[in-house]
């Protein structure tokens, strides 16, 4: 929440209806602020939006640009911007060790970098830093997934036949600091292993750690769907990536009904709302307050 305002977090597909609907941004973000809503993005979105560029399709180039001219009318309203989860993830670490006094999800000093992103995306730009910088974002939203392959998570095989919450909740007891550990290890680089631990022992003795926490959540579904399943559905990264990025907020909202079945669990003080296309994205926003 900013304010009095509850802030809705829509996935990618969800920001498509609202371009495919030629969303006037100005027009909607009054009709949210009189429902007491407010709508935020990241630079997930604007990564899942860039791999357009990278289509097959004759048309990709131009549909991309699209894209990015309606989501620049958007930025220019300056909606609130969530930073990047390992951003927000090595504040957390911070504060929990004492040298800052809070942490602080929303804009700072990247936004800068990614208006101009956007900026240049709406032109067409897609250059190799660009390029870059999306395959950057993929490997580190696969990081989500390269700890299910690691010997630890092998000995949580026998939990898997439980619910995804008593799966979660057993799990926790046993691995939510070695997951945390793992994490913190890539933004708080040289950092002894004992110090680490000590960290995310501290961490997680507070719920107010979202990004943290969601982490842990996110490790955990993952494990628990792949040993369900056999195997991850290619998106399902994507989508706990999202979730890290809609822990700070009040709504979490999608267009993907599958996500009922876990976003709920894995994100439990984050309201999960549908979005079944019945009708306009505006009206089905505003419903939500």
């Amino acid at each position: 929440m900013i304010g009095t305002r509850k802030i809705v977090y829509p996935d990618t597909v969800v920001w498509n209806c609202l371009f495919d609907e030629a969303t006037d941004p100005a027009r909607l973000r009054a009709q949210l602020h009189e429902h007491g809503l407010d709508l935020a993005y990241s630079s997930h979105v604007l990564y899942e939006l860039s791999r357009t560029f990278r289509g097959t399709r004759p048309s990709s180039q131009q549909r991309a640009t699209e894209l990015f001219l309606r989501f620049k009318s958007f930025v220019e309203q300056d909606f609130p911007y969530l930073r990047q989860n390992v951003s927000v993830l090595l504040d957390e670490s911070e504060a929990a060790d004492g040298n800052i006094s809070g942490v602080q999800p929303f804009g700072g000093t990247e936004y800068s970098l990614f208006r101009s992103r956007v900026e240049r995306l709406s032109s067409g730009n897609f250059d190799s830093q660009t390029d870059f910088a999306v395959t950057y974002r993929n490997s580190q939203v696969q990081e989500l997934r390269s700890s299910i392959k690691q010997g630890e998570y092998t000995k949580l095989t026998e939990l898997a036949g439980m619910t995804l919450s008593k799966f979660i909740e057993a799990a926790g007891r046993t691995h939510s600091r070695n997951i945390l550990k793992a994490h913190l290890a890539g933004v708080r680089e040289g950092a002894l292993g004992s110090d680490l631990t000590r960290l995310a022992k501290r961490i997680l003795r507070t719920r107010s750690y979202r990004v943290s926490h969601a982490f842990v959540w996110t490790d955990l579904f993952l494990t628990w769907r792949k040993e369900r399943n056999g195997a991850l559905r290619r998106d399902a990264a994507d989508d706990c990536y999202h979730l890290v990025n809609a822990s700070y907020c009040d709504i979490y909202g999608t267009c993907d009904e599958d996500q009922k079945a876990y976003a709920p669990t894995v994100l439990p003080h984050v309201k999960f709302a549908h979005y079944d296309r019945t009708k306009s994205v505006t009206e089905w926003l505003c419903s939500l307050s």
